[in-house]
């Protein structure tokens, strides 16, 4: 299973046009409902919000416009990461335990608006349009399909779409999309 997060730099990386992104490996991966254990390196840890394409089939070299064939749904996810860009060397991009998925959404039900995101029971609502998204996404999948080969599982993560900072023990995050609950974790 590959794990890939686009970079928050929208530059493109080098000459082939590709985006910045990094990848994460599978042991990064919270199981559901388990919570996340705030290290005691990193100082003050942060939480980005993210849309996750969860991809179901094989693929490689494919155009932009076939790139929304490749998957059928999309979570929402969460990067626990320290919020000083020095502690946050590969790391933090490695640290078993700090990358959580949602429940998986069909993308044709997808509301036209942002979230509802909670952090300690302070709810907030997160605005972005999920359809944009999507179309930011496909276009990253199409190019990075040049690199590899997509396969069943694989998880492509897309810029953040929210940044949560100042996160301590015994809170709780959890967002809703459409109306359901689609994530939850307990930092501890």
């Amino acid at each position: 299973m590959k794990i890939i997060v686009l970079s928050e730099n929208r530059l493109q990386s080098n000459k082939l046009g590709l985006p910045a992104f990094y990848n994460k490996p599978d042991s990064t991966l919270v199981r559901s409902g388990k919570p996340f254990f705030l290290p005691e390196w990193g100082g003050s840890w942060q939480v980005t919000l993210h849309m996750v394409a969860v991809l179901n089939r094989l693929g490689k070299s494919f155009a932009p416009r076939f790139a929304p064939r490749y998957y059928d749904q999309v979570a929402l996810g969460l990067i626990f990461q320290p919020e000083k860009a020095e502690d946050s060397a590969w790391g933090a991009h490695v640290l078993d335990g700090s990358t959580v998925v949602g429940l998986p959404l069909d993308k044709k039900l997808l509301p036209t608006d942002g979230c509802m995101w909670c952090s300690d029971n302070k709810p907030v609502n997160v605005s972005f349009s999920p359809q944009d998204c999507l179309a930011e996404m496909d276009l990253a999948l199409s190019a990075l399909s040049q690199l590899m080969t997509w396969r069943h599982g694989d998880l492509l993560f897309s810029r953040p779409l929210h940044v949560e900072n100042h996160l301590a023990e015994s809170q709780l995050v959890e967002a809703m999309m459409a109306g359901t609950q689609v994530l939850k974790v307990a930092v501890k």
